[in-house]
């Protein structure tokens, strides 16, 4: 049981919701604007105490120093956030197989206008559908792995 007392510290600036970890590996970028692209840059954030640490030591919660890890320390940590990864879910295997998904890629229109709804008066048209993504259908056997984030330029 936590006991609360006049003066004491009960919220810290900056607080974010944590999520699970379960195939963190394929969840890239990490935190809530992408400032991380790796798991070994996740890690050294960490390690670190944070960006900024000095500087914002009195907006800090108590609880976040820094760690001190070694580079093998760190290797080690970033193998097991991997060996998270369900192998089912980088190959789309049975239950994660889906089938053919269209989603929406793009508006109509230019930097200047955008065409109107022809079915609600006054309103932009949402998306164009002749500009659409289409994600091929994956059997409950799976399909290529997933891609990861960096090497989706590629």
């Amino acid at each position: 049981m936590i006991t609360v007392t006049p003066g004491s510290r009960t919220v810290a600036s900056g607080c974010f919701k944590v999520p699970g970890l379960r195939n963190v590996e394929l969840t890239a970028p990490y935190f809530h604007n992408g400032g991380q692209l790796t798991l070994r840059q996740v890690v050294a954030f960490y390690n670190r105490g944070g960006d900024f640490y000095d500087n914002n030591r009195a907006d800090l919660d108590a609880d976040i120093d820094r760690i001190g890890l070694s580079e093998g320390e760190k290797d080690d940590l970033v193998a097991f956030l991997k060996s998270l990864t369900d192998e089912r879910v980088r190959y789309q295997r049975a239950p994660f197989d889906h089938p053919e998904l269209i989603i929406p890629d793009g508006h109509p229109g230019d930097s200047n206008s955008v065409p109107l709804d022809p079915f609600v008066a006054n309103k932009a048209r949402d998306w164009d559908p002749a500009a659409r993504l289409v994600i091929p259908a994956v059997g409950a056997a799976g399909g290529a792995p997933l891609r990861m984030f960096l090497d989706q330029a590629q």
